[in-house]
This record gives structure tokens, C-alpha cells and sequence, in this order.
């Protein structure tokens, strides 16, 4: 018996093609890439680096800044020639590893890029569409996670050839501790429902505007007092002598407590205490006694960045005037 071999030209032009074809996606994926890598290595962009440190706002000594080991970080890339505007881009670190960006990353290239940061991400709102680096301030009780700091400015020359941003990062807001002992001679449970804060002349602010990129405030909404509602132990009243857990604790200015529902109030004179600087903490140690409220000593605690205390007095101003300088 014989084989029969056919002969079909046309299953080798098929091989062919299919060769044919093979080397072209192979030489057209190698050349995406060559293509990918010559477009990055033109343009010259890098990814940023990142160090942040804090520090005091104010000080009359030197502040050894301190680097953040971990926490988060918004940074803007504001528009420049070279460069599109980048808006509140979250950057994150953990003990141990450097920062990361949480999703876009921010480039540098061949000038110089013009950034300001804030932290912890997400403590402030960006609300003004015309000026994006404007943050709001608002009085409120005392939060690490909101108790912003900002920096201006990553550096002068953060470009590919230094592309490490440098942010110093300063408080922006001050921040008032009232802490409240009960005396021996008072003689009720000693249930604080209410505080109020007025200045003696004018008005407070209790919010406020800040542009991180320039550190420039705004005019503030000023509101005869600020009053806050307790919801902590304090309205169910404390023992004598008891200092845990009875401080009012704000970040921001005579005040004025609703004790057993009676209302108690106590001034700070001006030469104590007339101005509130961002930055600063200001600890006023307040005494239930008798049918009063006193203050326990006629020195202000002056908190420089919440960790250097000092005992000072205030400015120049009127009781509680509530500028933020």
C-alpha cells in the first residue's frame, strides 16, 4: 500500500504568518517598552522624597526638631510652569520604613517644584475652590487627630537632582486647658454641665482660615462666647480632691461654668493671660470653693508645643482677647 502525501501550500503560508506574527507583537511589545523607558528617561522625573520634622511654633530658646518616625502627610504641588497643580496627595509612614504615597505619587523633575504639607491627613477640610491650600480651623475639643500642623514650604530646590522635600512642620492651632479641682469647703456633688468662654471686651473667634502655603490667616468668625456641653463624668459630679478627667481641654478664650446649676464664673486678667498664640498651650488651673470659682494660682502654665511648660503671663490685650498671632 502506498502513502498518499497531499501537498497544501496553503498550510505553510499559515505557519508563516503565524511565525510572521509572533515576531512582530514580540518586536512590538519590546519596543512599547524601550519607547516607555526613553520617555521617562527624557523627561527626567523622579518620584519625591519625603523628611518631616516638628517644633515649636514660638519659642524663646532653641528647638531640636523631631523627625516623624510614622503618622500621614497631605501634601500639594502647587501649578508652576512644569508642573500641574497636585491637590491634598496622601503620603504615609510606619515606624521603621520610609514615606510612601498612599496611592498617586508625586514626581519631581528638571525645576524647581514649589510644596507645602499638612498633618495628620484629613485633620482640616479644604473647602475653598479658589484658593486650595486654604484649611478651616475650628474651635473644638482637644483630638490628636485634629490638632494640625502645617509647613509652608518643602524646601527652595526640590527638583530631580535634590528631590528630598523638607517640612517643617509648626501647630496651627493654640490650645486651652482648664483643669478644675473641687475644694474641701464645697459642700455639693460639684456637677459641671456647662462651660462658657467669653472675652471681657469684643468677641472670640471660633473658626478660622489658614492658607498652608503662606501661613496667612484669615479674618475669623466672631461670636460673642463659645459654649460647650459637657458629655464627659464631670456633669455627674467629682470628688474633692479627685484631678483625674476634670480638664476641659480645647484647641483653639472670662470664663464661666454651670456648677449644680448655678452659674460660677471666674475673669483672667489680661496680665495673665490676653492673647492665644497657635502653638502654644496654656493650662489655667481653676478651684470649685465655697460658693466660687477661683483660680488656684495667679501663674498660666505656658506650654510650648505641648512638651516645654513654663509659668508666664499674658500680652498686652484685653481680658481673653482670642487672636490667634
Amino acid at each position: 500500500m502506498k502513502r498518499l502525501y497531499m501537498h497544501n501550500p496553503d498550510s505553510h503560508l499559515a505557519r508563516r504568518l503565524w511565525l510572521m506574527w509572533l515576531l512582530i507583537v514580540g518586536w512590538s511589545s519590546c519596543s512599547q517598552v524601550e519607547v516607555a523607558d526613553s520617555v521617562g528617561v527624557e523627561n527626567g522625573e523622579i518620584p519625591l522624597e519625603i523628611r518631616a520634622t516638628t517644633g515649636a511654633e514660638v519659642d524663646t530658646r532653641a528647638v531640636i526638631a523631631v523627625e516623624m518616625t510614622e503618622g500621614t502627610l497631605g501634601i500639594f504641588r502647587l501649578p508652576e510652569t512644569d508642573y500641574p497643580a497636585l491637590e491634598n496627595i496622601r503620603y504615609n509612614r510606619v515606624a521603621g520604613e520610609n514615606w510612601k504615597p498612599a496611592s498617586t505619587v508625586i514626581y519631581v523633575g528638571a525645576t524647581y517644584a514649589r510644596l507645602c504639607a499638612y498633618a495628620p491627613y484629613n485633620s482640616v477640610e479644604f473647602k475653598n475652590s479658589s484658593l486650595k491650600t486654604e484649611a478651616g480651623l475650628t474651635m473644638q475639643t482637644y483630638a490628636a487627630e485634629k490638632d494640625m500642623r502645617f509647613a509652608v514650604s518643602g524646601g527652595d530646590e526640590v527638583w530631580k537632582k535634590t528631590p528630598t522635600a523638607n517640612f517643617e512642620l509648626k501647630r496651627a492651632y493654640a490650645r486651652l486647658v482648664l483643669s478644675v479641682v473641687r475644694d474641701a469647703t464645697y459642700p455639693n456633688t460639684c456637677k459641671i454641665t456647662k462651660a462658657k468662654i467669653e472675652a471681657f471686651t469684643g468677641n472670640i473667634i471660633t473658626a478660622n482660615t489658614v492658607d498652608i502655603s503662606t501661613g496667612t490667616e484669615g479674618s475669623g468668625t466672631q461670636t460673642p462666647q463659645y459654649i460647650h456641653t459637657v458629655t464627659t463624668g464631670l456633669k455627674d459630679g467629682f470628688a474633692i480632691g479627685v484631678t483625674d478627667d476634670t480638664s476641659f481641654d480645647w484647641l483653639l478664650p472670662q470664663q464661666t461654668f454651670t456648677v449644680d446649676g448655678m452659674d460660677y464664673s471666674v475673669t483672667i486678667p489680661a496680665d495673665k493671660l490676653s492673647t492665644f498664640v497657635r502653638g502654644t498651650k496654656y493650662t489655667v488651673s481653676l478651684v470649685v470653693k465655697g460658693g466660687k470659682l477661683t483660680l488656684m494660682s495667679d501663674k498660666i502654665l505656658i506650654d510650648r508645643d505641648w512638651t516645654e511648660v513654663q509659668t508666664g503671663i499674658g500680652g498686652s490685650g484685653g481680658d481673653y482677647d482670642t487672636s490667634f498671632n
